[in-house]
Protein backbone atom coordinates (compact mmCIF):
# COMPACT_ATOMS: atom_id res chain seq x y z
CA UNK A 1 0.00 0.00 0.00
CA UNK A 2 0.87 3.24 -0.34
CA UNK A 3 1.13 6.40 1.60
CA UNK A 4 0.00 9.82 0.87
CA UNK A 5 2.13 11.87 3.45
CA UNK A 6 5.25 11.20 1.04
CA UNK A 7 5.51 10.86 -3.07
CA UNK A 8 4.84 7.94 -4.44
CA UNK A 9 8.35 8.10 -6.29
CA UNK A 10 10.16 7.51 -3.19
CA UNK A 11 8.11 4.66 -2.33
CA UNK A 12 8.65 2.72 -5.08
CA UNK A 13 11.49 0.01 -4.88
CA UNK A 14 15.08 0.76 -5.10
CA UNK A 15 15.25 -1.73 -7.76
CA UNK A 16 12.07 -0.51 -9.99
CA UNK A 17 13.38 3.49 -9.73
CA UNK A 18 16.85 2.18 -10.59
CA UNK A 19 16.29 -0.63 -13.23
CA UNK A 20 12.95 0.30 -14.75
CA UNK A 21 12.57 3.99 -14.59
CA UNK A 22 16.11 5.73 -14.28
CA UNK A 23 18.11 3.14 -16.74
CA UNK A 24 15.80 3.58 -19.57
CA UNK A 25 15.89 7.66 -19.24
CA UNK A 26 19.00 9.63 -21.95
CA UNK A 27 21.99 10.01 -20.48
CA UNK A 28 20.80 14.13 -20.76
CA UNK A 29 17.94 13.14 -18.48
CA UNK A 30 20.16 11.38 -15.69
CA UNK A 31 21.99 13.95 -15.41
CA UNK A 32 19.11 16.22 -14.64
CA UNK A 33 17.66 13.78 -12.15
CA UNK A 34 20.77 13.31 -10.34
CA UNK A 35 20.17 17.19 -9.49
CA UNK A 36 16.76 16.42 -8.07
CA UNK A 37 17.54 15.22 -4.68
CA UNK A 38 19.97 12.89 -3.08
CA UNK A 39 17.80 9.81 -3.13
CA UNK A 40 17.80 10.13 -7.05
CA UNK A 41 21.28 10.91 -7.38
CA UNK A 42 22.27 7.57 -5.67
CA UNK A 43 19.90 5.56 -7.78
CA UNK A 44 20.94 7.72 -11.56
CA UNK A 45 24.50 7.20 -10.32
CA UNK A 46 24.81 3.52 -9.88
CA UNK A 47 23.93 2.17 -13.46
CA UNK A 48 27.43 4.27 -14.66
CA UNK A 49 28.93 1.77 -12.68
CA UNK A 50 27.39 -1.02 -13.96
CA UNK A 51 29.69 -2.06 -16.49
CA UNK A 52 33.60 -0.55 -16.10
CA UNK A 53 36.12 -0.87 -18.68
CA UNK A 54 39.00 1.10 -17.86
CA UNK A 55 42.39 1.17 -19.78
CA UNK A 56 44.68 3.51 -18.11
CA UNK A 57 46.40 3.43 -14.93
CA UNK A 58 45.13 7.17 -13.43
CA UNK A 59 41.20 5.32 -14.67
CA UNK A 60 42.13 2.94 -12.34
CA UNK A 61 42.77 4.63 -9.25
CA UNK A 62 40.19 7.21 -9.68
CA UNK A 63 37.35 4.66 -10.00
CA UNK A 64 38.65 2.57 -7.33
CA UNK A 65 38.71 5.89 -4.76
CA UNK A 66 35.30 5.90 -6.05
CA UNK A 67 34.36 2.99 -5.22
CA UNK A 68 35.77 2.34 -1.68
CA UNK A 69 34.21 5.25 -0.67
CA UNK A 70 30.45 4.80 -1.52
CA UNK A 71 30.53 1.10 -1.43
CA UNK A 72 26.48 1.28 -2.68
CA UNK A 73 28.46 1.82 -5.92
CA UNK A 74 30.54 -1.05 -5.61
CA UNK A 75 27.52 -3.15 -5.25
CA UNK A 76 26.17 -1.90 -8.21
CA UNK A 77 29.49 -3.11 -10.66
CA UNK A 78 28.38 -6.01 -13.11
CA UNK A 79 31.35 -6.07 -14.94
CA UNK A 80 35.19 -4.73 -14.39
CA UNK A 81 37.27 -4.86 -17.44
CA UNK A 82 41.33 -3.57 -17.31
CA UNK A 83 41.21 -3.11 -21.10
CA UNK A 84 43.87 -1.89 -23.32
CA UNK A 85 47.10 -2.91 -24.04
CA UNK A 86 49.19 -5.28 -21.57
CA UNK A 87 49.90 -3.54 -18.29
CA UNK A 88 53.18 -4.21 -16.84
CA UNK A 89 52.84 -2.60 -12.95
CA UNK A 90 55.78 -1.89 -11.12
CA UNK A 91 57.41 1.39 -9.43
CA UNK A 92 57.64 2.92 -6.60
CA UNK A 93 53.71 3.74 -6.52
CA UNK A 94 52.75 0.04 -6.86
CA UNK A 95 52.37 -1.46 -3.26
CA UNK A 96 50.27 1.73 -2.77
CA UNK A 97 48.08 1.09 -5.88
CA UNK A 98 47.87 -2.71 -5.45
CA UNK A 99 46.35 -2.06 -1.52
CA UNK A 100 43.65 0.42 -3.23
CA UNK A 101 42.85 -2.39 -6.47
CA UNK A 102 42.57 -5.02 -3.23
CA UNK A 103 40.63 -2.99 -1.37
CA UNK A 104 37.96 -2.46 -4.15
CA UNK A 105 37.88 -5.76 -5.64
CA UNK A 106 36.97 -6.94 -2.48
CA UNK A 107 33.70 -4.45 -2.23
CA UNK A 108 32.16 -6.10 -5.94
CA UNK A 109 30.25 -8.74 -4.51
CA UNK A 110 27.70 -8.49 -7.13
CA UNK A 111 29.91 -8.63 -10.22
CA UNK A 112 29.31 -11.18 -12.64
CA UNK A 113 32.30 -10.49 -15.26
CA UNK A 114 36.36 -10.11 -14.44
CA UNK A 115 38.64 -9.31 -17.10
CA UNK A 116 42.09 -8.12 -15.58
CA UNK A 117 44.67 -7.31 -18.53
CA UNK A 118 47.40 -6.62 -16.36
CA UNK A 119 50.72 -8.02 -15.77
CA UNK A 120 51.86 -7.61 -12.36
CA UNK A 121 55.75 -7.14 -12.63
CA UNK A 122 57.86 -7.40 -8.69
CA UNK A 123 61.74 -7.56 -8.93
CA UNK A 124 61.22 -8.14 -4.91
CA UNK A 125 58.86 -9.44 -2.76
CA UNK A 126 55.97 -11.70 -3.76
CA UNK A 127 52.96 -10.33 -5.45
CA UNK A 128 49.52 -10.57 -2.94
CA UNK A 129 46.43 -12.38 -4.52
CA UNK A 130 44.26 -9.41 -6.03
CA UNK A 131 41.58 -12.24 -6.12
CA UNK A 132 42.20 -13.57 -2.56
CA UNK A 133 39.99 -15.36 0.31
CA UNK A 134 38.37 -12.52 1.20
CA UNK A 135 36.56 -12.16 -1.84
CA UNK A 136 33.36 -13.87 -2.22
CA UNK A 137 31.12 -13.35 -5.33
CA UNK A 138 28.36 -15.62 -5.83
CA UNK A 139 27.21 -14.43 -8.91
CA UNK A 140 30.75 -14.31 -11.07
CA UNK A 141 30.09 -16.29 -14.29
CA UNK A 142 33.01 -15.40 -16.17
CA UNK A 143 37.13 -14.81 -14.99
CA UNK A 144 40.08 -13.72 -17.37
CA UNK A 145 43.16 -12.92 -16.18
CA UNK A 146 46.63 -12.18 -18.12
CA UNK A 147 48.74 -12.75 -14.66
CA UNK A 148 47.76 -15.41 -12.37
CA UNK A 149 49.72 -14.27 -9.61
CA UNK A 150 46.53 -12.25 -9.05
CA UNK A 151 44.55 -15.45 -7.74
CA UNK A 152 44.68 -17.08 -5.00
CA UNK A 153 44.91 -20.85 -4.85
CA UNK A 154 41.41 -21.49 -2.80
CA UNK A 155 39.40 -18.75 -4.98
CA UNK A 156 38.54 -21.34 -8.01
CA UNK A 157 36.98 -23.69 -5.32
CA UNK A 158 34.84 -21.10 -3.49
CA UNK A 159 33.44 -19.85 -6.82
CA UNK A 160 31.94 -23.23 -8.46
CA UNK A 161 29.58 -20.53 -10.17
CA UNK A 162 32.03 -19.75 -12.69
CA UNK A 163 30.88 -21.05 -16.27
CA UNK A 164 34.10 -19.11 -18.78
CA UNK A 165 37.40 -19.13 -17.64
CA UNK A 166 40.50 -17.68 -18.91
CA UNK A 167 43.92 -17.70 -17.62
CA UNK A 168 45.81 -16.12 -20.37
CA UNK A 169 49.23 -17.01 -19.07
CA UNK A 170 52.77 -19.21 -20.23
CA UNK A 171 54.05 -21.10 -17.76
CA UNK A 172 57.27 -22.16 -17.88
CA UNK A 173 58.09 -26.06 -17.92
CA UNK A 174 59.97 -25.36 -14.32
CA UNK A 175 57.09 -23.58 -13.15
CA UNK A 176 54.57 -24.91 -10.85
CA UNK A 177 50.70 -24.49 -11.73
CA UNK A 178 49.08 -21.97 -9.01
CA UNK A 179 46.97 -25.03 -7.64
CA UNK A 180 48.03 -27.36 -5.22
CA UNK A 181 47.77 -31.32 -5.52
CA UNK A 182 43.93 -30.53 -4.84
CA UNK A 183 41.60 -30.27 -7.83
CA UNK A 184 39.07 -27.59 -8.62
CA UNK A 185 35.67 -28.66 -8.76
CA UNK A 186 34.22 -25.75 -10.95
CA UNK A 187 30.64 -28.47 -12.33
CA UNK A 188 29.78 -25.76 -13.93
CA UNK A 189 32.68 -24.55 -16.32
CA UNK A 190 32.17 -24.19 -19.85
CA UNK A 191 34.99 -22.77 -21.63
CA UNK A 192 38.78 -23.34 -20.43
CA UNK A 193 41.75 -21.10 -21.48
CA UNK A 194 44.72 -21.30 -19.86
CA UNK A 195 48.73 -22.93 -19.48
CA UNK A 196 48.01 -27.03 -20.24
CA UNK A 197 49.40 -27.93 -16.99
CA UNK A 198 46.48 -26.69 -15.52
CA UNK A 199 43.94 -29.31 -17.09
CA UNK A 200 44.10 -31.68 -14.39
CA UNK A 201 43.30 -29.45 -11.82
CA UNK A 202 40.33 -27.88 -13.68
CA UNK A 203 38.61 -29.91 -16.17
CA UNK A 204 37.60 -32.89 -14.51
CA UNK A 205 33.83 -32.62 -13.18
CA UNK A 206 33.17 -30.09 -15.04
CA UNK A 207 31.38 -29.53 -18.28
CA UNK A 208 34.40 -27.68 -20.33
CA UNK A 209 33.41 -28.23 -24.00
CA UNK A 210 35.74 -25.07 -25.93
CA UNK A 211 38.82 -25.94 -24.83
CA UNK A 212 42.07 -23.44 -25.43
CA UNK A 213 45.62 -24.46 -24.24
CA UNK A 214 48.41 -21.49 -23.78
CA UNK A 215 51.33 -23.80 -24.79
CA UNK A 216 54.72 -22.10 -25.23
CA UNK A 217 56.68 -25.22 -25.53
CA UNK A 218 57.01 -28.49 -27.70
CA UNK A 219 55.64 -31.51 -26.00
CA UNK A 220 56.39 -35.12 -26.47
CA UNK A 221 53.68 -37.41 -27.74
CA UNK A 222 53.15 -39.13 -24.42
CA UNK A 223 52.05 -35.75 -22.61
CA UNK A 224 49.62 -34.88 -25.44
CA UNK A 225 47.93 -38.00 -25.06
CA UNK A 226 48.04 -37.31 -21.23
CA UNK A 227 46.20 -33.89 -22.39
CA UNK A 228 43.77 -34.99 -24.57
CA UNK A 229 42.56 -37.83 -22.34
CA UNK A 230 42.78 -35.27 -19.66
CA UNK A 231 39.50 -32.85 -21.89
CA UNK A 232 37.80 -36.45 -22.39
CA UNK A 233 37.51 -36.07 -18.45
CA UNK A 234 34.96 -33.43 -18.96
CA UNK A 235 30.95 -34.54 -18.89
CA UNK A 236 30.48 -33.24 -21.99
CA UNK A 237 32.56 -34.02 -25.69
CA UNK A 238 35.04 -30.98 -26.49
CA UNK A 239 33.39 -29.22 -29.49
CA UNK A 240 35.96 -26.68 -29.71
CA UNK A 241 40.02 -26.62 -29.27
CA UNK A 242 42.38 -23.96 -29.60
CA UNK A 243 46.28 -24.08 -29.41
CA UNK A 244 47.97 -20.78 -28.43
CA UNK A 245 52.13 -20.21 -29.54
CA UNK A 246 53.40 -23.24 -30.25
CA UNK A 247 50.06 -24.00 -32.39
CA UNK A 248 51.50 -26.38 -35.11
CA UNK A 249 52.67 -29.40 -33.07
CA UNK A 250 52.75 -32.93 -35.30
CA UNK A 251 52.10 -34.84 -31.97
CA UNK A 252 49.34 -32.96 -30.92
CA UNK A 253 47.81 -33.66 -34.25
CA UNK A 254 47.71 -37.06 -34.05
CA UNK A 255 46.81 -36.70 -30.10
CA UNK A 256 43.87 -34.89 -31.44
CA UNK A 257 42.80 -37.09 -34.22
CA UNK A 258 43.11 -40.62 -31.75
CA UNK A 259 41.01 -38.99 -28.62
CA UNK A 260 38.73 -35.47 -30.33
CA UNK A 261 36.30 -37.33 -32.10
CA UNK A 262 33.68 -35.28 -31.52
CA UNK A 263 35.38 -32.06 -32.33
CA UNK A 264 33.47 -28.83 -34.69
CA UNK A 265 35.96 -26.43 -34.32
CA UNK A 266 39.82 -26.47 -34.64
CA UNK A 267 42.00 -22.94 -33.84
CA UNK A 268 45.38 -23.17 -34.22
CA UNK A 269 46.45 -19.61 -32.95
CA UNK A 270 50.64 -19.62 -33.51
CA UNK A 271 52.48 -16.30 -32.06
CA UNK A 272 55.12 -17.70 -31.36
CA UNK A 273 58.95 -15.97 -33.07
CA UNK A 274 59.46 -18.18 -36.26
CA UNK A 275 62.86 -19.77 -35.85
CA UNK A 276 63.84 -21.91 -39.23
CA UNK A 277 63.83 -25.18 -37.40
CA UNK A 278 59.95 -23.81 -36.43
CA UNK A 279 58.60 -23.01 -39.74
CA UNK A 280 59.52 -26.22 -41.16
CA UNK A 281 57.66 -27.72 -38.28
CA UNK A 282 54.94 -25.74 -38.74
CA UNK A 283 54.88 -27.09 -42.70
CA UNK A 284 54.67 -31.36 -40.69
CA UNK A 285 52.06 -30.43 -38.30
CA UNK A 286 49.50 -28.81 -40.76
CA UNK A 287 50.24 -31.86 -42.69
CA UNK A 288 49.83 -34.37 -39.73
CA UNK A 289 46.56 -32.28 -39.30
CA UNK A 290 45.72 -33.16 -43.27
CA UNK A 291 46.26 -37.17 -42.34
CA UNK A 292 43.92 -37.07 -39.26
CA UNK A 293 41.08 -35.38 -40.80
CA UNK A 294 39.34 -38.63 -41.67
CA UNK A 295 38.73 -39.35 -38.32
CA UNK A 296 37.42 -35.87 -37.32
CA UNK A 297 34.34 -36.54 -38.81
CA UNK A 298 32.00 -33.77 -37.21
CA UNK A 299 34.89 -30.81 -37.47
CA UNK A 300 33.34 -28.22 -39.48
CA UNK A 301 35.80 -25.22 -39.20
CA UNK A 302 39.40 -24.58 -39.28
CA UNK A 303 40.88 -21.47 -37.92
CA UNK A 304 44.64 -20.68 -38.55
CA UNK A 305 46.42 -17.63 -37.39
CA UNK A 306 50.13 -17.16 -38.25
CA UNK A 307 52.89 -14.94 -36.85
CA UNK A 308 54.21 -11.60 -37.80
CA UNK A 309 57.93 -12.64 -38.58
CA UNK A 310 61.22 -12.21 -41.02
CA UNK A 311 60.20 -13.27 -44.35
CA UNK A 312 63.43 -15.65 -44.81
CA UNK A 313 62.08 -17.96 -41.93
CA UNK A 314 58.28 -17.76 -42.68
CA UNK A 315 56.77 -20.75 -44.28
CA UNK A 316 56.33 -20.06 -48.21
CA UNK A 317 52.45 -18.85 -48.33
CA UNK A 318 52.11 -21.29 -51.47
CA UNK A 319 53.62 -24.70 -49.63
CA UNK A 320 51.21 -23.84 -46.60
CA UNK A 321 48.18 -23.35 -49.56
CA UNK A 322 49.29 -26.53 -50.86
CA UNK A 323 48.64 -28.46 -47.94
CA UNK A 324 45.39 -26.81 -46.84
CA UNK A 325 43.43 -27.12 -50.15
CA UNK A 326 43.13 -30.83 -49.38
CA UNK A 327 41.64 -30.63 -46.48
CA UNK A 328 38.24 -30.05 -47.73
CA UNK A 329 38.78 -33.36 -49.22
CA UNK A 330 39.65 -35.49 -46.28
CA UNK A 331 37.63 -34.06 -44.17
CA UNK A 332 33.67 -33.89 -45.96
CA UNK A 333 32.24 -32.00 -43.38
CA UNK A 334 34.41 -29.30 -43.61
CA UNK A 335 31.98 -26.33 -44.09
CA UNK A 336 34.58 -23.39 -43.22
CA UNK A 337 38.48 -22.94 -43.22
CA UNK A 338 40.43 -18.81 -42.60
CA UNK A 339 43.98 -18.00 -42.37
CA UNK A 340 45.19 -14.70 -41.46
CA UNK A 341 48.97 -13.45 -40.93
Amino acid sequence: MFSRDQPLLHQLPDEVLQDRIITLLPSADQAAVRRTSKLLYNMSTRPFFRYLSLSEIPQIVKCCKVLTAKPEFADAVRELIIAGPRRRLDGPLFPSFLRLFARTVVLLRRVTHLDLNIIVGLAGPVVPSILSDQCDFPLLRELKLLDMSLLSPTFLRRHSTIEHLGLRQILCPCEPPVFDEHRVVVPKLRTFIGPFKLLPFVIPNSAVYHAGLMCGHILPPLRWVNLMLCLRKSSVPIWVFECHMRAFQKDMMFAIGDYLPELRVLRLLDKHVWTEPEARDMLVGLGALKTVLPQLRHLQSIELLLVEGPPNLRPNTEQILGIVSGFGDNCPSLRHMAMCE
